[in-house]
Parts: structure tokens; sequence; C-alpha cells
């Protein structure tokens, strides 16, 4: 993204968590909006897909009591038609009854199954939508750029308006915690060091002063 401040100077001692530089955060600010946005649609459909599935659940209790009255009444009339004391077409007629309330309980049951797939299918987008929000507000924090570490700031090379390209350095922190020191001695040299000695060190950055 492009930078829109840089907090620090070439040589600038930081602690740990002082702001460095921020980024522009507005498309990753549109990106995060357009994510919640979609996260709370979802969110919204999973509601209606409850509130189906519920009135779909209630309708099958229903259903199921009015097949089971129909099996009631069917085996009755079958009695009642074996002694004479209905016609044929009245005990045909309960079948057709008994018929109809199990096609309906079938019906009801399928309809119950498809909303709760649906809501499940529906839970599964909305937890991937929620992992989307939580990169998205990640690579907004991302935009203001934060000391890893106490130290020093060196080798700045970015000024507000560039752009920061992914993998390009900006700057470095020289951390203030641990240094060593990289030397090539003569080999005639190496058998004088001993471990623990005592040595003296000046760099380019300060020649006139020797560090013990």
């Amino acid at each position: 993204g492009h930078l829109i401040s840089v907090k620090v100077i070439n040589n600038q001692v930081v602690k740990k968590g002082d702001l460095l530089a921020e980024m522009d955060p507005t498309p990753y600010q549109l990106k995060l909006n357009v994510e919640k946005s979609t996260l709370r649609q979802q969110t919204a459909s999973f509601e209606i897909l409850k509130t189906k599935l519920a009135m779909a659940q209630k309708q099958l209790v229903s259903t199921q009591t009015k097949f089971k009255i129909a099996q009631e009444q069917s085996a009755r009339y079958k009695k009642l038609a074996k002694d004479g004391a209905v016609s044929r077409q009245e005990y045909e007629d309960k079948l057709d009854v008994l018929e109809s309330a199990r096609n309906k309980l079938t019906a009801a049951k399928e309809e119950c199954v498809y909303w709760q797939d649906s809501q499940a299918v529906q839970s599964t987008v909305i937890e991937a939508t929620k992992a989307k929000v939580a990169l998205a507000e990640y690579f907004l924090k991302q935009t203001k750029i934060h000391a890893p570490a106490d130290g020093y700031v060196v080798n700045i090379n970015v000024r507000p308006g560039d752009f920061a390209a992914k993998g390009q350095p900006m700057f470095s922190i020289l951390d203030n915690r641990e240094w060593w020191v990289k030397a090539n001695y003569k080999e005639y040299l190496v058998s004088m060091l001993k471990p623990g000695q005592t040595v003296w060190v000046h760099t380019d950055l300060y020649p006139f002063r020797l560090y013990k």
C-alpha cells in the first residue's frame, strides 16, 4: 500500500511497539466493511432459515397428529365395514384420507430435512465469512507498522507517498538487546586470544569512540 507517514528518522532510538510508519488504510477498511456487511446478510439469512425450520417442525407435529388420527379411523372403519356397519365406499374414503395424510407426512419430513440442510450449509458459509473478516482485520492492523523490539532505526529508504511492496524492506531495526562483533584475525594472532579476554571495538559510524 501507499505510505501516508513515516514517524522515524535514521539512527532514532525506538522502543518495542513504537509506531514507525503508516500505510493508507482505506482499501483495507473498505474490504473489511464489505466482509462485515456480507456477514450481517448471511447471519440474517441464517435467522430466517431457523424460523422456517421451526415452522416446518411445527407443521410436522401437526401432520403427524393428523396421520395418527387417519390411521385410527381407517382401522376403525375397516372393522365396521367388516361388520357391515358402514359401506365399502365409506371405508375406502377413509383409506384415501389415510394415504393423503401419509403423503403429507412424508412431505413434511422432507421439508424439515431441507431446512436443516440449508441451515447447516449457511452455517458453513458464515464460518468462512468470519474467517474473511478476521483476515481483513489483520491486514487493516498491518497498515500501522510498529517496532518489533527495542533498538535503532537504520537504512530508511522510504518516504510518505511511496508504495510499500510486499517483501520490500523499508528500514531496519538494530536490536540493542544483544550485540556481537564479527572480526577477522591474522592466523598468528589467534593463539593470543583467550576466552573472556577484554576487547576494544570502534565503528565507522563513531570512529572516535571506543567500546569496551
